[in-house]
């Protein structure tokens, strides 16, 4: 199908991105034709028009498939601007899995929220789908920008109740999911030495 052969031009793995947009489309689940599909599709081809190599670069690096749930200008900055170490940053934390689809509602709010940081702070979003994504992901953030800068901020998108946000499928319970008792284990609660 023309969608594959577009998606491995960018450098990604069709089956990959059609099995994580799967996991994002909530009802429409396995329609190619959902519109969860198309738009993340048509932000794609956007974000490599302006910068070649940058929707690969931002699934490799923070885990991002989910292009349409961010504004492409924060996209690019995030790229861009990946070595700017001067300006303090906040970091977007979003699951992979949406059964819903309603991490897609957030774009303008981000658009916004890049908006008014602009030129006084980054956004760092990075998609993942267990703790262990979670802790690698800052653990790459700490080491890339941990001696001049430390987030700010964190904002954490998932599913869940007021004890437990799942980032997963939720079908491998506690690998998915981060819940308040997790935050008391010294493990978890190392991360703190990663924000300011």
């Amino acid at each position: 199908e023309w969608t594959d052969e577009v998606i491995k031009f960018l450098g990604l793995d069709p089956r990959q991105c059609f099995d994580l947009w799967d996991r994002s489309c909530g009802l429409n689940k396995n329609k190619r034709d959902n519109i969860i599909f198309e738009n993340n599709i048509v932000t794609m081809l956007a974000l490599e028009k302006r910068n070649q190599g940058m929707c690969a670069k931002l699934a490799e690096q923070y885990g991002i498939y989910d292009f349409a749930r961010y504004p492409e200008d924060f996209l690019e900055k995030q790229v861009t601007e990946e070595d700017n170490v001067k300006l303090p940053y906040g970091v977007i934390i979003f699951p992979k899995d949406d059964w819903n689809g309603s991490f897609y509602q957030y774009r303008y709010t981000f658009q916004e929220l890049h908006e008014q940081l602009d030129g006084k702070f980054l956004l760092r979003a990075v998609e993942c789908g267990s703790k262990a994504e979670i802790a690698r992901a800052l653990i790459t953030l700490d080491r890339k920008y941990g001696v001049s800068q430390k987030p700010y901020f964190a904002i954490i998108g998932g599913h869940g109740t007021k004890e437990s946000i799942i980032f997963g499928s939720g079908d491998n319970g506690a690998i998915d999911s981060l819940t308040s008792k997790d935050l008391t284990k010294a493990r978890i609660a190392r991360a703190g030495n990663f924000f300011v």
